[in-house]
């Protein structure tokens, strides 16, 4: 038989996994506290999520005056991205999810597995992104009518998808944390 499912204090219990939850190491916040933060911090990065959204539908069928504010705002998101989201995700990986893939029943050690491969695909699509956008600025705004394969078009569509794979990411994140916080 499998190792047993623990519950989340089990999972608390590594010392630098509570200085990373902001725990402590003498329990300075409770786990209801600790989940606040994080489901707050989680909020956070959706609203940049739907900002980011927003400004990659604005690249096509724009106003030519809308253009430079999608590309300045999808600039600053991915910017975000590369420093604060790249050490965010290196903690989960060596602290959090190897904690996790200790304390979770094998059949759910998969999300565990899936979230790390969603950090990669982040990392590649930021550097499709960058690169998109980066040919987005160097073309005239006055460009012929887009085909699908424009930069701006192929910016819009990578924002897209690295919108659609972090929603997913979150949610796969809010089900263990919340599996976890509900075993007995």
């Amino acid at each position: 038989m499998g190792t047993p499912f623990r519950p989340l204090e089990t999972f608390l219990e590594s010392p630098a996994l509570r200085v990373l939850l902001l725990i402590g190491p003498e329990g300075d916040f409770t786990p209801a506290e600790v989940e606040a933060a994080r489901q707050a911090g989680a909020q956070a990065f959706l609203d940049k999520l739907d900002n980011l959204e927003r400004h990659a539908r604005l690249l096509t069928g724009r106003k030519d005056t809308e253009r430079p504010d999608a590309l300045q705002n999808i600039a600053e998101t991915v910017s975000f991205i590369e420093s604060d989201l790249w050490s965010h995700f290196k903690q989960e990986e060596e602290q959090v999810y190897s904690v996790l893939k200790q304390i979770l029943p094998p059949n759910r050690r998969r999300s565990v597995t899936a979230m790390e491969k969603d950090h990669q695909k982040v990392g590649a699509l930021v550097g499709e992104i960058r690169g998109f956008l980066r040919e987005s600025r160097n073309a005239k705004a006055s460009s012929p009518a887009p085909d699908s394969q424009t930069p701006e078009v192929c910016l819009r569509m990578a924002c897209l998808r690295l919108v659609r794979i972090m929603r997913k990411h979150i949610t796969k994140e809010n089900l263990i944390y919340q599996e976890l916080g509900e075993t007995p």
